[in-house]
């Protein structure tokens, strides 16, 4: 019992959010992002047309890039917990901000461009946003400010990760 604490007390703050919200957006791709209803004023009221959907029924690849996403913001927490001292040329905490804040546009396009559920004897489908899809935005924010702010506790910012790259570029030119 005492390891498992050790452990976890090797996991930043920030780490600890996008791990959590990396598991809240894997949770809201299994609850309805989207449902599609006729307008209450169309003549075919009759017709009863009514659809939900998750994000795995929606949205084609999308939830698997969420999938990686949320795979790639638990990396930091099973690193810490395993005690790794691995550090790559890119911190870890870096990519998770970055891909959090390409999920966090990703699901904010797919919100502002619902999928088209078509027409229905030639009257509009209205599409409505629901609360899955609200939640994967929050996530997907909280992904991104999670792998910032432990970017933060690491010391680095991306100028900082900018500058090293361009020296280690610089030397192995030189080596060359």
């Amino acid at each position: 019992m005492k390891d498992g604490r050790r452990g976890l007390r090797r996991v930043r703050v920030g780490e600890r959010i996008a791990a959590i919200s990396a598991l809240a957006l894997l949770a809201s791709t299994f609850m309805e992002w989207f449902e599609a209803e006729l307008p209450s004023n169309s003549a075919l009221i009759l017709v009863n047309f009514f659809a939900r959907g998750n994000a795995w029924q929606s949205l084609g690849a999308v939830p698997w890039l969420l999938l990686i996403v949320a795979l790639v913001a638990l990396g930091p927490v099973v690193l810490a917990l395993r005690g790794s001292s691995w550090k790559p040329t890119i911190p870890v905490s870096a990519i998770v901000a970055v891909v959090g804040g390409l999920a966090t546009l990703l699901v904010l396009f797919r919100m502002v461009f619902p999928p088209d559920y078509g027409a229905v004897d030639h009257i509009s489908v209205v599409t409505n946003v629901l609360f899955g899809a609200w939640l994967a935005l929050a996530a997907a924010v909280g992904v991104a400010y999670g792998g910032y702010r432990a970017m933060g506790d690491e010391g680095d910012s991306f100028e900082s990760i900018a500058e090293r790259l361009s020296r280690q570029g610089r030397v192995s030119r030189a080596r060359g």
